[in-house]
């Protein structure tokens, strides 16, 4: 089974794949690499977690767990920030529009943006949301 990370990492790939997908390319946990025939992908990871440090013994435990989203683009003509600009942009919008991503013991906030351009001369573009996900997991089971 699952623990409680994977399945908050399913549930943002899952939302961003949601009728119609962020983009044609939607990965969970793949690596920062994205091949030459590819325009635009999205990358869905857990970075970490932390439980808060007061909980009564055998009280449930709160989490603070970091889930990033990486976005990538490449154009032949714009430079990589403007080409992954509206790709951070229907992501972002994507998951603001249920900021429970349909579970409510789940709270995915808003996340920090930083961005990332100009790969190797490529035009080549990288835009990463960090989210910090409050939800709470039983005292001894994730």
């Amino acid at each position: 089974m699952d623990h409680a990370f994977d399945q908050i990492v399913a549930a943002f790939v899952a939302k961003l794949k949601e009728l119609t997908p962020v983009c044609a390319n939607v990965y969970e946990s793949e690596t920062r690499q994205m091949a030459d025939d590819v325009q635009e992908a999205v990358n869905v990871f857990f970075d970490g977690a932390a439980p808060e440090l007061i909980a009564i013994m055998g009280a449930p435990l709160d989490w603070k767990t970091r889930i990033v989203v990486d976005c990538f683009a490449r154009s032949k003509t714009l430079t990589g920030a403007k080409a992954v600009g509206p790709l951070m942009k229907r992501v972002f919008e994507r998951l603001s529009s249920d900021i429970t991503l349909g579970d409510k013991t789940w709270y995915i906030g808003y996340p920090t943006i930083e961005a990332d351009s100009e790969a190797q001369g490529q035009r080549a573009g990288m835009m990463r949301l960090t989210y910090l996900v409050e939800h709470r997991t039983s005292n001894d089971i994730l």
